[in-house]
């Protein structure tokens, strides 16, 4: 379990000499039972990039993907998403009920209070690690 830590009240927030900046990195806790989960972000870019990859460790979950929340009709449906595109100087936020990173076959259940590291994969910028805060349920 060595990428979930003790860690602060806060995800990242984080300006790199590549002009991404990424703040408010969180994951919302999940039961024990639980085998997927999400995390959610916002990323800013000061040139045009894409998002066309996230990782965690596999202690944590056997996948991370981008995702994207679909509702037609009354009908709720998740897919994956090949690349996010991240417009110079706008804010892109994931966030619950709309895109996200989505954690697959959690090895462990997500703890609140504790921290999951989370690699983001941009086209231009390259990899860029980050820290989510793992929240309790209903927290945000």
């Amino acid at each position: 379990m060595g990428m979930l830590a003790l860690g602060a009240c806060r995800g990242d927030d984080t300006s790199g000499d590549d002009g991404v900046d990424v703040d408010g990195v969180w994951s919302p806790a999940t039961p024990a039972a639980a085998d997927v989960g999400a995390v959610y972000l916002t990323v800013r870019s000061g040139s045009d990039d894409r998002l066309v990859g996230v990782s965690v460790a596999p202690d944590v979950a056997g996948r991370a993907m981008i995702h994207r929340t679909i509702d037609e009709d009354g009908m709720v449906s998740m897919e994956p998403v090949a690349a996010l595109e991240l417009p110079a100087g706008e804010d892109v936020t994931l966030e619950p009920g709309a895109t996200h990173i989505m954690l697959d076959g959690l090895s462990v259940p997500l703890i609140a209070g504790e921290t999951v590291a989370v690699t983001l994969r941009f086209a231009e910028a390259g990899p860029r690690t980050v820290t989510a805060i793992v929240t309790a349920p209903g927290a945000r």
